[in-house]
Formats: C-alpha cells, sequence, structure tokens
C-alpha cells in the first residue's frame, strides 16, 4: 500500500470542497485485512469522537469483538485490542456475535464513557469498555439471539434491540433488564431482524422475517414518563437496580381473561372472542395497568404504523434516512431491493381511518434501488450520513452505491469489488468521509470518499492489490 503518497496527496483536507463528490467514482478502496474470524457479521463506527481524531472502529463475529483504528490521512486499518465473550456455563455452546453499536454513559468522566454494546446468539447484551476491553454490565432479557442493535441518537444511554423471539426490546446500558419491551399479538409474528431510530428517539422502525416493517410510538405520555422516569434512577451512579418481576408478554389466554374481568362481554363472546386492533378499542385503559406491573419493563402491544406492501419476502435491514421520516428497507430472497417510503398516503389523498386503535397502515412508496447481488438475507447496509450514498453490500463482494437524490436511478452508480464472498454489512464514519464494508472470511475493507477536485489518477497508485 502506498501510505505516502495517500497522505501526501490530502485526501480528506480542509482544501477540498466537500460539497463536491467524484460524479463517476464517489468511492475508493483504500485498505483491506483478514480477522481470525470465518466471518465478520456488523460494524460500527464510534460517532462519540470528531474529525480531527483518529476514526475507532469496532467489529465482531465469533466470539470475538475487536476494536481497530481508521487514520483518515493514511490508507490503514490499524487493530488495536480486542476481547473474546465467554460463555455464561461451561455446557453453552459458544457466542456468535451478529451485531455491535456504541453507546455513551453519560454518568462516567467522558474520558471513560465510551461504550461497545454487542450481542447475538445468546440473546444477551455485553456491554464493554473501550478503553480497557473489559466488559462493565451484561444484559439478559431477550428470549431468542439479536440481529440488530441501535443507539438512540437522543439518549446515547438507550439501545433498542431486534431479536428472534420476535420483539423489539429498549435497554439502558446500566440496567441489566430492558426497560420496554413490543411485541405480541399484533406485532411481528416471526423473528425480527433490523431496527432504527429516528433522529429525535420519538419512534423506532422494525423489520422481520415476517415481510412486515412496524413503527413504534415512544412519544406517547406515559411511554415517556416511564422511560424519563428508569434513566433518572440510573442516573444516580448504582447499575442494575431496576429489575423486572413479572412476565411481560401475556398470552392470548391471559388476554381473554383480562376481558372477562374489565369488560362486559358475553360468556358466548368471550369464548369466540379473537384479539385484533380493530376491536380492542375498550380495554387499552386495561393494558396500560398491565403495564404498571411489570416492573421496570414497560410492554408495548400495539404499533402506531404497519406496512405490509412493501416487501414480499423477508426484511433484513431497514433505516430511517437521517434527519427526515423517509424508510429506506431492504428485502431479499426473490425481491432483491432496497426501497424508499414512508407511512401515510401520497399528498392529496385523505387516509380512510376505521378505528382510533387501528395502526396506520397506508404506505407511500417512493423509489426501489434494485440489488443484483441481494438474494442471501442478514446483509446489512447503511446510508450516508450526508443523505446521498446508500451502500449496499451483497454475494461475491460487490458493494453497490446508489446516489438518492437522483430519485429517477434505479441502478448503482459504482460497483466496488471488497473481496470475495458475501458482504454481511457496511458503515460509515460520523462525517461520511469513510466507509467500511465487513463479511465472510474476516474480511474488512476501507473504502474513502473522492472529492471532485482530487486526482483520481494519483489517488489510484494508492489502492491495494
Amino acid at each position: 500500500m502506498e501510505a505516502k503518497k495517500f497522505k501526501k496527496l490530502d485526501l480528506h483536507g480542509e482544501q477540498h470542497d466537500k460539497k463536491l463528490d467524484n460524479p463517476e467514482n464517489p468511492f475508493i478502496m483504500t485498505a483491506k485485512i483478514r480477522l481470525p474470524q470465518d466471518s465478520v457479521y456488523n460494524c460500527d463506527f464510534n460517532p462519540y469522537i470528531g474529525w480531527e481524531q483518529t476514526q475507532v472502529l469496532a467489529t465482531v463475529g465469533g466470539t470475538k469483538v475487536l476494536v481497530h483504528e481508521v487514520p483518515r490521512h493514511v490508507n490503514h486499518i490499524i487493530t488495536r485490542y480486542g476481547c473474546t465473550i465467554a460463555s455464561s456455563t461451561p455446557n453453552q455452546e459458544p457466542e456468535d456475535l451478529y451485531a455491535v453499536t456504541w453507546a455513551l454513559d453519560t454518568y462516567e468522566s467522558p474520558q471513560n464513557a465510551h461504550r461497545i454494546v454487542t450481542g447475538g446468539l445468546h440473546g444477551q447484551l455485553y456491554v464493554i469498555n473501550s478503553r480497557n476491553g473489559q466488559q462493565q454490565n451484561r444484559l439478559q432479557s431477550c428470549g431468542g439471539a439479536i440481529n440488530d442493535i441501535r443507539t438512540s441518537p437522543a439518549n446515547s444511554n438507550l439501545v433498542a434491540v431486534a431479536s428472534k423471539d420476535q420483539t423489539v426490546r429498549i435497554f439502558h446500558i446500566r440496567n441489566d433488564s430492558c426497560l420496554a419491551v413490543m411485541g405480541g399479538l399484533n406485532c411481528h409474528r416471526d423473528q425480527v431482524l433490523s431496527l432504527d431510530w429516528d433522529r429525535d428517539g420519538n419512534f423506532l422502525v422494525s423489520c422481520g422475517m415476517d415481510h412486515l416493517s412496524m413503527r413504534w410510538d415512544l412519544a406517547k405520555d406515559h411511554v415517556r414518563k416511564h422511560l424519563d422516569a428508569c434513566c433518572e434512577a440510573l442516573a444516580k451512579g448504582r447499575m442494575n437496580v431496576l429489575s423486572q418481576s413479572d412476565p411481560v408478554l401475556k398470552k392470548v389466554e391471559d388476554k381473554k381473561e383480562i376481558i372477562k374481568e374489565n369488560v362486559k362481554k358475553s360468556a358466548f363472546e368471550i369464548e369466540n372472542y379473537h384479539p385484533n386492533l380493530e376491536d380492542d378499542s375498550n380495554i387499552d385503559s386495561v393494558l396500560g395497568e398491565i403495564g404498571k406491573a411489570s416492573g421496570c419493563t414497560l410492554p408495548i402491544y400495539r404499533p402506531a404504523s404497519v406496512c405490509s406492501d412493501v416487501h414480499e419476502d423477508y426484511v433484513d435491514c431497514i433505516r430511517v434516512m437521517p434527519g427526515i421520516n423517509y424508510f429506506l428497507s431492504k428485502g431479499c430472497g426473490k425481491e432483491k431491493a432496497v426501497n424508499m417510503w414512508r407511512f401515510g398516503p401520497p399528498k392529496g389523498v385523505v387516509e380512510r381511518v376505521t378505528s382510533s386503535m387501528a395502526p396506520q397502515k397506508t404506505t407511500t412508496q417512493l423509489l426501489a434501488f434494485k440489488i443484483w447481488n441481494g438474494d442471501t438475507w442478514f446483509t446489512k447496509f447503511e446510508m450516508d450520513p450526508r443523505r446521498r450514498w446508500l451502500a449496499v453490500g451483497g454475494t461475491q463482494g460487490f458493494v453497490n452505491f446508489f446516489d438518492v437524490t437522483k430519485l429517477k436511478s434505479h441502478e448503482p452508480v459504482l460497483r466496488v469489488k471488497v473481496f470475495n464472498g458475501t458482504v454481511r454489512n457496511t458503515c460509515y464514519c460520523a462525517q461520511g468521509r469513510i466507509m467500511i464494508a465487513v463479511g465472510e472470511q474476516g474480511a474488512v475493507t476501507r473504502l474513502d470518499r473522492v472529492p471532485l477536485s482530487i486526482d483520481t489518477a494519483e489517488l489510484a497508485k494508492c489502492i491495494p492489490k
């Protein structure tokens, strides 16, 4: 690798106009390494450090969490340290980590606050101090594998989890029991594969194997008060002080008993009752009472919105576009596309509301980006923080770059072969200047954003062979 030439080009220097990307080659591969893992499933940059500092990357796969430095002026990826997640019991099969995110413990001093949060096969979250690689906490509430983890942009102590147990859960990194759980009869019917927050932390969106996408309203008064009260209790310094004393999700039989005790219905109506969103308006207050009795865990039984008409196969990744309430979600299998859409009808069309308790079900589809190598599931994508470049991996080691500012373009502007095998995840640094792709055979590849003012011929000499 030509590190000296790369540094001399000053690819990310202040003299370059960062508003203008090279239209034909917006990103270029600048470094790649192999890690001692069969597959690297996920990666994430630390968003809590400035651009003037060396960027820090976490990768996970198998039992390993590895931390790397990604210097902006040198085309390197430097592995600094790692830690191994041990099984809880001697007879338990080894952990296999599928997801990772960064959090910031606001109780700690700024120098000691950065946390790596990871999870996978065993359904547990591991909170790791990025300063020394030591495990700070282990969060245990999920009844199945963890498929995705995202940190709230509005509160760096809160992380949301998509789980194989068909639920979405919210955790505080200082408490081992979850603060809220979203699931039940009218929620996801199979594994939840991915989720994301909006910029203000007012809602979550999730998607899964049931082909559905759902929006969860966290701005409701009782939800907001509950989360605020939990965060206030944990801000006093002690860890794991909030407990979950009762089962959170109620079975169908439990719900029928609730109705029998609290709603005036005939014996025939109770026996033949089949819960659905249209006839549940009279038990909303009852469900609220159930939530109060579940320790620190607030159950949320109803999504605010449900999307069933955008995808026809597994939906394995969903992201909220930065700063706006448009969504990008990826279908796989026979679909092979990333769709851009939003909840609600097209402009000028009035949505017909049948019940105040029913979720919003109309959607407006804006665009579909075709992923020619996107048939394999569990391949996450990421959106450029500047809301321009969508980076989507897939089979055969290719990353596809789509320009979302060109709404009539369905094909990738650029395809980059980053390694052999399936690309499992892509991620951007907070400034959108550097992108990382990870995947099978322990591959980690770095791509840098190319300003229009850079000499691409000289830059090509820095590309690793």
